[in-house]
């Protein structure tokens, strides 16, 4: 999988917010990762140096604690195709938009297309997903469709 994270600093002076986005190897849910979580801050290799809790805090609540990280379970969250699926199932009209290599500025590559992530979307959503290459002057979507925009850098400008 990938990690990608970010710090936020919040209203008190020793404490930051971190904001982890994972991509694992297999499905999953906030209960399970959750769990995993506990696990390593209560018995686990991270014990003493990882807190868990499932309580409501504030940022001064984290003011001054011996941990170097607290995990607050009430904000993991699973995205992904599931996400994806509830939009389209109440009714959003979902777009997508991305790029990829660095291709010649307006000049379409068979090998920096996105038809192969189309392809994957459509598996993994388990539905068509239409990789849409003129999109420039407008696109039709309708509630509950979903299509994928060619690679952004085929165009000018």
């Amino acid at each position: 999988g990938r990690i990608q994270a970010k710090a936020v600093r919040v209203p008190t002076v020793n404490v930051s917010c971190l904001d982890i986005t994972m991509q694992v190897a297999r499905d999953t849910d906030a209960l399970e990762i959750n769990r995993i979580l506990r696990e390593a801050a209560t018995g686990g290799p991270l014990k003493g140096l990882l807190a868990y809790t499932e309580l409501p805090h504030a940022s001064c609540d984290f003011n001054h604690d011996p941990h170097s990280a607290i995990i607050d379970a009430s904000q993991t969250r699973v995205s992904g195709p599931r996400l994806v699926n509830l939009a389209l199932e109440k009714g959003a009209a979902v777009m997508v938009c991305s790029h990829l290599g660095r291709p010649t500025e307006g000049e379409f590559s068979a090998e920096n297309s996105l038809k192969p992530v189309a392809d994957y979307l459509s598996k993994a959503l388990g539905r068509e997903v239409p990789l849409v290459a003129e999109y420039l002057d407008g696109v039709d979507v309708k509630a509950g469709d979903i299509v994928l925009f060619e690679n952004v850098r085929f165009n000018k400008g």
